[in-house]
């Protein structure tokens, strides 16, 4: 299992009260039983910046569970970011997330669409969508 602190006590201004946030990489099977655990115990279970992002909350504990590595990738890569700029508040935070987000489906995508693109050539499949376009970001 990996593990990393994100959140205020990482890049904001913690307060006393402050949850502590715990972005965990686990297999869909650990998850599943974390999941029922933490139904066990009346913890909240809410979407966090993406279908595959689940925040489990066990008291102050904020376990943010990822489930495949480019989402793993995501919050590492944010929270290392936010961290050399800190404090940063709520609202940039959430910003520099959804961005991550954003380019880390771009990347899936355009990775789907050559995978779809090899096999119709090795399917000798017609391409009417003509020759591949590249895109910047």
């Amino acid at each position: 299992m990996k593990a990393f602190l994100t959140g205020s006590r990482k890049y904001g201004t913690p307060k006393p009260e402050s949850d502590v946030d715990l972005v965990v990489f686990l297999t869909p099977d650990d998850l599943e039983s974390l999941a029922e655990l933490a139904d066990a115990e009346g913890s909240q279970m809410v979407s966090c910046y993406g279908a595959e992002n689940l925040s489990i909350r066990f008291g102050r504990l904020n376990l943010i569970c990822v489930t495949s590595e480019p989402d793993y990738e995501v919050w590492r890569e944010g929270t290392e970011t936010l961290h050399a700029a800190k404090p940063v508040s709520r609202e940039i935070a959430k910003a520099m997330f959804l961005g991550l987000e954003a380019r880390a489906r771009i990347n899936r995508a355009k990775k789907d669409a050559a995978a779809a693109m090899a096999l119709a050539a090795d399917m000798a499949i017609p391409q009417p969508w003509g020759e591949p376009t590249e895109l910047e970001f």
